[in-house]
């Protein structure tokens, strides 16, 4: 009967757990789109700026569900289901601004040649899916992350603890040099970028083993009022400074120790929310939560494109029948993905939508497949 019980109160344990980080990958990737179309929707971007800390934030949830394995299934696992479906949404991609290209509508299309596809594989995909260079900077930090544990070796709290503040040292030194502008040569980029996102995924298994237990006993109030205290003090000393952009090219940086204090008061801000979200509703609608929580990197590969739907439209508007509207550029447009949202609500949904709607034809996809592959496979049996 003890043992019963004492399974349930772990299966409740890890359900608060998923239902936890389940909210704050939701609300991480609508904050990715919220960002990239004006930030319309606004989710106390004025104290906790979303490029203060929302690429962090990513990296630390990769983090805290990372398991020790043997290094060399880690690195498998993350080539099949991370490396392998960029590349396919890379090409896909491209392949649709070819053919845009060829319709004479944008001109997005990058040549399939050994220099881009080079750095596809180490800094960013093709201009359709760009926004998706966040997934190949988590797989090099990823599989870095599992040769460096391999080769340490070291289970200990102390150690793990010392690993963090090396890392932290490490990841203000690649700022640092970013700073100097090393990251604006392609070859340090990539090596700039994953060392300074390593503290986050460590931070996160940190997080998992140690801390997590004491930030969901303390006072929500508390610690968010802290977060918040910290966040005004930096935005009136420094301004929107804090608001670091840590993208693909690593090149907006004001400070190379702000990013880590920003990055440390959101994610710890945005997890006390949601445990508390997640502690206290009813359940309803978490289907729909789960839905993006699960499906983060489709999302992330694709809304790009989504939220230029309203400027194809005027875009057609305005050549074919000669409308014209003065807050749309039509060579920024035609130039670039990263142009075309004109920063409005409707971008916003068309983006929400459109990869909800891109994400249920995947899985639709791979089912078929998985169903056509076990036939295939009985059949030979």
């Amino acid at each position: 009967m003890q043992k019963i019980i004492i399974k349930k109160k772990s299966e409740n344990i890890d359900r608060h757990r998923n239902v936890t980080f389940s909210c704050l990958e939701a609300i991480a990737i609508i904050m990715v789109i919220d960002d990239h179309t004006g930030r319309h929707i606004d989710i106390l971007s004025n104290v906790f700026p979303y490029n203060s800390f929302y690429m962090p934030l990513f990296v630390f949830i990769s983090g805290y569900f990372y398991k020790k394995t043997i290094y060399v299934k880690n690195i498998k696992s993350k080539i099949m289901h991370l490396f392998v479906p960029y590349m396919i949404c890379a090409l896909i991609g491209n392949a649709i601004a070819y053919l845009l290209d060829k319709c004479n509508i944008v001109h997005w299309y990058e040549n399939i040649n050994g220099k881009n596809l080079l750095q596809w594989i180490t800094i960013c995909p093709p201009s359709t899916t760009s926004a998706g260079w966040f997934a190949i900077m988590l797989v090099w930090v990823s599989i870095s992350y599992s040769i460096i544990q391999e080769i340490i070796n070291v289970k200990n709290k102390w150690f793990d603890y010392l690993e963090l503040l090396i890392l932290v040292g490490i990841g203000m030194s690649a700022v640092y040099f970013c700073m100097e502008g090393y990251s604006f040569n392609l070859k340090y980029l990539p090596w700039l970028r994953m060392l300074f996102y390593l503290q986050f995924y460590h931070f996160g298994i940190v997080f998992k083993k140690y801390w997590e237990i004491y930030i969901k006993k303390m006072s929500t109030c508390l610690l968010c009022g802290i977060c918040i205290f910290i966040n005004l003090l930096l935005i009136y000393f420094y301004g929107y400074d804090i608001n670091f952009s840590a993208s693909c090219w690593m090149a907006n940086f004001n400070s190379y120790y702000l990013p880590v204090i920003t990055s440390l008061t959101g994610i710890l801000f945005w997890y006390k929310i949601m445990h508390e979200f997640s502690e206290n509703w009813g359940g309803g609608g978490f289907s729909t939560i789960n839905f993006f929580a699960k499906n983060t990197f489709w999302i992330m590969e694709s809304h790009l494109f989504f939220i230029n739907i309203p400027s194809f439209y005027t875009w057609y508007k305005k050549v074919f029948q000669g409308i014209t509207y003065s807050s749309f550029d039509q060579k920024l447009f035609e130039s670039s993905p990263w142009m075309g949202s004109n920063g409005s609500i409707v971008a916003f949904f068309t983006g929400v939508i459109g990869s909800a709607i891109f994400v249920c034809i995947i899985r639709f996809g791979q089912k078929k497949v998985r169903l056509l592959s076990n036939k295939y496979l009985n059949n030979i049996v």
